[in-house]
């Protein structure tokens, strides 16, 4: 899902996983993205992401062993002329995944032609 607020773009999705053709039969995961980022500008754009891991969908694990990760995140897309351009985004999530704290520096770039 995803919707705008002016500048203000939000957008927020529940993934549901099963692993196949293993023993003994794994059962539904449950697990989210969202993600609210400021369109200052093309080129630049601030934000935050978060991520996580809630166990089976229909009997989530306790909170102890669920996994919640979030921060900041800096994105943008440099037109290049005709239909290229080049995107990225930075973003560093800290918080806890599986049963450790854990800290991820994240960098995508992309060009497009």
């Amino acid at each position: 899902m995803q919707t705008e607020f002016g500048r203000l773009q939000v957008n927020a999705n529940v993934f549901f996983e099963r692993t196949y053709q293993v023993t003994p039969p794994t059962s539904t995961q449950m697990k989210y993205q969202w993600q609210g980022k400021y369109r200052l500008q093309p080129e630049f754009e601030l934000g935050l992401q978060g991520f996580g891991e809630l166990g089976d969908w229909d009997h989530w694990s306790g909170l102890s062993r669920q996994s919640h990760r979030a921060g900041p995140v800096v994105s943008g897309k440099y037109r290049l002329g005709g239909s290229q351009s080049i995107s990225y985004e930075i973003s560093y999530v800290m918080g806890k995944l599986s049963t450790r704290h854990a800290q991820v520096l994240s960098l995508r770039m992309q060009y497009a032609f």
